[in-house]
């Protein structure tokens, strides 16, 4: 789409949302099989969704960013820092992988690390956490690999498909983050020639 990229690494790269994302983004929200692992009502118009656009780029504590795939520039989800609170250095994670063929090949797992890494060590902060549905295997390993701890649970806290089910909350600390990740913050520096 030719969309400037932000952050990056060998599978995906983060870019800007603008208005071309719209469509797609409102299709994906529409889509029951992915509403299903999402905090949003759904049903949304691209009215609402050009609103919501707009308000994110007026937000002064939220960061959206499209995810693309490198090889076919194809944008395929969302991954975002929400409710930044510089005072006390802490953020809420959340992403979306809206295409459902992209689902379970890692590009999650690589997006939310460069989303993690700039959370960190270009905001500063301390701590980010996520909520999550128990009946959400893949995102719950996902972030698992992260470095993304289990800290609690809300029970039976969300209803879906006529079930409740959990809610699990998880959090990562910075030390956490870059300990885990450090030859992958080392190539990353590389990539850019940055001397951190």
């Amino acid at each position: 789409m030719g969309s400037t990229i932000f952050l990056a690494d060998d599978l995906v790269a983060l870019v800007p949302l603008e208005d071309q994302h719209v469509p797609t983004m409102v299709r994906w929200i529409n889509d029951q099989a992915v509403l299903q692992y999402l905090m949003i009502p759904g049903r949304c118009t691209e009215d609402q969704e050009r609103e919501w656009l707009q308000n994110l780029r007026n937000s002064q504590s939220d960061i959206v960013l499209g995810i693309t795939v490198r090889e076919d520039g194809r944008h395929v989800g969302n991954v975002g820092l929400h409710s930044i609170s510089p005072t006390n250095q802490h953020a809420e994670y959340g992403i979306m992988i809206g295409e459902r063929d992209y689902w379970g090949k890692g590009l999650g797992t690589a997006a939310g690390r460069l989303m993690l890494d700039y959370g960190f060590n270009q905001l500063n902060l301390h701590r980010i956490h996520l909520r999550v549905f128990s009946f959400n295997p893949r995102g719950i390993s996902s972030y698992e690999k992260l470095g993304f701890q289990h800290e609690g649970r809300l029970r039976e806290h969300v209803f879906r498909n006529g079930v409740h089910h959990d809610e699990i909350q998880m959090g990562l600390m910075r030390e956490e983050f870059n300990e885990k990740w450090q030859d992958w913050r080392t190539k990353q520096r590389e990539r850019y020639g940055l001397d951190r």
